[in-house]
């Protein structure tokens, strides 16, 4: 087994980030406004192109250049990770998992978690256990989760999202090594057969 290596030798592998690609379900190639009032946006929630540039009303991509937007997108928010994570030592596995779920709710939630600390400590299982922490969106008065639950906030309405809870138990499996972040075929996400990309080229 190769050994847990410093953070700063390790980015989001291309398992992992076809694994991303293969479990986002809101994948769209053209431009959208997610909700009233927010800015537009393509693939799987990017804003800003690689060059800067914003994401506009008529804008379409195609499979190939989503999957190297999320690429772009997931890397940016790992070197966030990065800051707050130091040269703590990680499996591939550990460091997919994190990014991951940094990519959905972002590096700086990661960051402000116990996360960091616990690796720090050598605390690794406790550290991906804490992944499923991140499960909680907003809810309704109806739907808001009652005292003593999972999500329970006197402050806010919030509940747990089955989305969320989904992707962190895969995030959490990958963490602990229960399950590998991508054993399919890149046809079965829709990308063709034979696409090749590489960390140099393929994100920028």
């Amino acid at each position: 087994m190769i050994p847990r290596l410093p953070a700063r030798f390790l980015g989001i592998s291309a398992a992992a980030l076809i694994g991303l690609y293969a479990a986002r379900e809101d994948i769209k190639l053209d431009a959208y406004i997610p909700v009233p009032g927010d800015v537009w946006t393509i693939a799987a929630g990017t804003t800003q192109y690689p060059d800067g540039r914003p994401v506009q009303k008529g804008d379409h991509v195609t499979p190939q250049r989503a999957l190297i937007l999320l690429g772009h997108d997931a890397a940016r928010h790992t070197q966030d990770l990065m800051r707050c994570i130091g040269d703590v030592p990680l499996y591939q596995r550990e460091l997919d998992a994190y990014a991951a779920m940094a990519h959905n709710v972002g590096a700086a939630a990661v960051c402000r978690s116990s996360i960091p600390v616990k690796l720090r400590a050598g605390r690794y299982a406790d550290a991906c256990a804490t992944i499923k922490d991140f499960v909680c969106g907003p809810a309704s008065e109806a739907t808001r989760a009652k005292p003593g639950a999972k999500c329970y906030s006197a402050k806010k309405m919030l509940q747990v999202m089955r989305g969320l809870a989904n992707a962190r138990e895969r995030e959490y499996k990958w963490c602990m090594g229960e399950t590998t972040a991508w054993t399919g075929s890149l046809q079965s996400t829709g990308l063709p057969a034979g696409y090749a990309w590489g960390l140099a080229s393929g994100w920028a």
